[in-house]
Order: structure tokens, then C-alpha cells, then sequence
């Protein structure tokens, strides 16, 4: 649900983080390549909670040095299950062609190594984002001062925090990755690098920033609906 709600956000995202201009074109076909992520679901967040907790019982502690760890860990086999999926979805997003004639169209010029493209991007932004993720949410969910201020709505307002606190993490790295995906002559990060910091430094930053708004927007809005949604859930069945 999260993916459905959030994608149109996420495709105007992907098309400031390539350089598009801001305009109402950024919104069409808002769904285009959704299919990409919806197939990920399964395999990334699967690896993402596995890794999770083999670690935190590796680390035997639920401390937040140890949760933060472990959300490290847990991102790195994030990261390796879902690139190939990122890949196809920012070339999808960016040209807006099918997603049969995109996937056709990268592994039968550059092959199935193509999918992987992006991927020293991917685990800095992944074990960085998983990181700030884990202790966001152990850190908001252990806090009485937020229950005592929100009460029944204290899950959203931590879910919102919570995304807030580890898309400013995961974002400029993923600007790095969109551009390294969806832009096939860069021969490496350096060339990215140059390409995002050429008008000068603050230029560049804000560059690594692209599509902050919709981004965040996103992260607020599914977050928060993820964590009271779950925590609903949770008072029903007891578990």
C-alpha cells in the first residue's frame, strides 16, 4: 500500500533528481514502472527484517548502538536485493517508456550485469538510511514523552518523524545512484560528482537534494500511516 500511495511522489522525485525542471510534467503518468517496486516488495524488506534480526542477536544487545548497527547491516542486504528493481524503475520513471521495452531494452545492450549499475550508491545510501531508520523508530517508540503529548496518534507522528529522519539520510545518495542509473555515459561516481558540483558547491549540494519535497512529502505521509497502521494491528491481535 505504501508503494501505491507514495509512487506518484516518487516518480516526480526520480525526474528532479535527473534534472528535469519543475512543471506539471513531472506528474505524468505518475504510475509508470510501479510494477518494478511492487515485485520488490517481497524480496528487499524480507532480507532487510532477516538481517535485522540475525544481527540484533548477533550483537545481543537492543541498545541504540547496537540498533543502529544492525539497521547498517540490515541495509546492505536491502541494498543487494533491491538495485536490479531500482535500476529498471528510474530508467522507467525518467524516459516514461513500458517497462517490457526499458528492461528489454538494458540488458540486450549492455546485459544483466546493467541491473547492478548503481550499486556502491545503493549500499551507502541503504546501510546510511537503514541505520538512521532503526533508530529513529526504536528511539520514538521507546519515548513516553511522545505518548504522553499525541496519544492515540503517537505511531503517525513517530512514523512521520521517523521517515523525515532517514530519507535526509538516504537522499543525497540516491540523487548520486538516479544519476549513475538513468544517465548510461557515466563511466563512474567521479563523473557523476563533477557533473552535480560543476556551477559550484552550494549549487552542487542542493543538487544532491533534488526532489526534496515530493520526497519528503512521501515519507511523512507513508511512515506515518505504516507505523499507526501496524500499531492498530498490534492492540488487536495482542502480538
Amino acid at each position: 500500500s505504501c508503494v501505491l500511495v507514495g509512487y506518484p511522489l516518487d516518480t516526480a522525485k526520480v525526474r528532479l533528481q535527473m534534472g528535469q525542471p519543475w512543471s506539471m510534467r513531472l506528474f505524468a503518468h505518475p504510475y509508470r514502472g510501479v510494477v518494478s517496486p511492487l515485485l520488490a516488495v517481497s524480496p528487499s524488506w524480507s532480507a532487510n527484517f532477516l538481517m535485522y534480526g540475525v544481527a540484533i542477536k548477533l550483537l545481543a544487545s537492543d541498545s541504540l548502538p547496537s540498533v543502529m548497527a544492525a539497521g547498517a547491516i540490515s541495509g546492505l542486504a536491502y541494498a543487494v536485493a533491491i538495485c536490479p528493481f531500482e535500476m529498471v524503475k528510474c530508467n522507467i520513471q525518467g524516459s516514461r517508456r513500458p517497462l517490457g521495452e526499458v528492461n528489454r531494452q538494458l540488458r540486450t545492450e549492455h546485459g544483466a550485469s546493467i541491473l547492478y549499475r548503481g550499486f556502491g550508491a545503493c549500499i551507502c545510501r541503504d546501510m546510511g538510511q537503514g541505520a538512521a531508520y532503526y533508530l529513529c523508530a526504536e528511539l520514538l517508540g521507546r519515548s513516553s514523552l511522545l505518548k504522553a503529548t499525541f496519544g492515540d496518534q503517537a505511531p503517525f507522528v513517530a512514523g512521520m518523524l521517523t521517515g523525515l529522519g532517514h530519507c535526509h539520510v538516504e537522499l543525497p545518495f540516491d540523487t548520486v545512484k538516479t544519476r549513475m542509473q538513468t544517465n548510461l555515459k557515466h563511466s563512474g561516481y567521479r563523473e557523476v560528482l563533477n557533473e552535480l558540483f560543476c556551477d559550484g558547491g552550494m549549487k552542487g549540494v542542493r543538487q544532491l537534494f533534488s526532489g526534496y519535497v515530493p520526497w519528503m512529502s512521501r515519507a511523512m505521509l507513508c511512515h506515518g500511516s505504516s507505523f499507526y497502521l501496524l500499531s492498530k494491528i498490534r492492540d488487536a491481535t495482542g502480538i
